[in-house]
């Protein structure tokens, strides 16, 4: 009989065990926290024009008069808006100002090729020498 005793009291240790660990998982799993932190943001008007222009220095390098030289600037809208772009060129010392494409319109993340030429007039007076130019760049966020 003691035996059957023992086996009696087996079978009650084995659940009991399985008890015991259950209620320590339950204990465990009661001890995460949860928390719901509230956050703010004000947005002012949503337009933000922006422009990326390369190369930064427009280089026409060596040029004779009567012959043309070119040079592409790839104009990135680097805003969140339609954009009307405008190029225009404050001549500097140049006897003659170069020419580009302006005004045209960018989408948000759209990149363009423009083509900015120059070509020395022979009819005008131009000695040998270095001149310089300023490119102007102006952004509208379209409505």
């Amino acid at each position: 009989m003691e035996e059957t005793e023992m086996h009696r009291m087996r079978r009650l240790w084995i659940p009991a065990i399985i008890l015991s660990l259950l209620l320590v998982g339950v204990v465990a799993g009661a001890s995460i926290l949860s928390l719901n932190t509230p956050g703010h943001i004000r947005i002012h008007n949503g337009n933000r024009p922006g422009l990326q222009i390369s190369p930064s220095i427009i280089e026409f390098g060596n040029v004779t008069v009567g012959d043309p030289a070119n040079v592409t600037l790839t104009i990135t809208n680097t805003g969140n808006c339609p954009e009307n772009v405008t190029l225009t060129v404050n001549p500097g010392n140049v006897p003659q100002q170069p020419a580009i494409y302006s005004p045209f319109i960018l989408q948000p993340g759209m990149t363009i090729g423009v083509l900015v030429y120059y070509t020395a007039n022979q009819t005008r007076t131009m000695p040998p020498g270095d001149y310089t130019f300023t490119l102007n760049s102006t952004a509208v966020c379209i409505s």
